[in-house]
């Protein structure tokens, strides 16, 4: 019991400690008091004009940049642009690992191959289509109607409409 218990309070010291570290990585800015004084500290005043000392870099396993740029903290420069030390510090997260770039370029593939494929059948079946309504002999259309198919004659401007379909389907997919 007591083994568990010194146990327990080792977890909460580490856990301390790591907040405590956690919270001194913030950034340092230094500005000057209405006597003149020089003051330096995590957060300046509002409305007073601060110098922003430089922030270290976060720690690896943090994959948002500091608090300071995200609230839109001016540079050391006081300009609001971003300076060089700005851009180093830019999460390397933004370039997609090998991996990734390897599985984008196979599903890239694979909806290539599904794309070919489905234009090929779709230019098989214009070419057939139009073959098919060419012919000049009498075509009937089976619909379903409730429970059963019913025929029916199709009509010539319904025959026409259809071929110029076809056509279309054909220039869209045949190369």
């Amino acid at each position: 019991m007591i083994a568990a218990v010194r146990t327990c309070n080792r977890l909460l010291l580490a856990l301390a400690l790591a907040l405590a570290v956690t919270a001194s990585w913030g950034a340092t800015y230094r500005w000057t008091d209405a006597a003149g004084n020089v003051i330096y500290g995590d957060l300046p005043p509002a409305g007073v004009e601060a110098e922003l000392l430089g922030a270290p870099p976060p720690p690896a396993d943090r994959a948002d940049p500091p608090a300071a740029a995200d609230a839109g903290e001016s540079n050391a420069a006081g300009n609001g642009a971003p300076d060089a030390a700005d851009a180093a510090a830019a999460p390397a997260e933004s370039t997609p690992s090998p991996a990734a770039l390897q599985r984008d370029q196979l599903r890239r593939a694979q909806e290539a191959r599904q794309l070919a494929e489905t234009r090929r059948k779709n230019c098989a079946a214009a070419r057939h289509n139009i073959e098919f309504l060419e012919r000049n002999r009498p075509l009937r259309l089976d619909q379903p109607d409730g429970e059963r198919t019913r025929s029916r004659r199709l009509a010539t401007a319904e025959r026409t409409e259809r071929l110029r379909e076809a056509r279309q389907q054909l220039r869209d997919n045949c190369d």
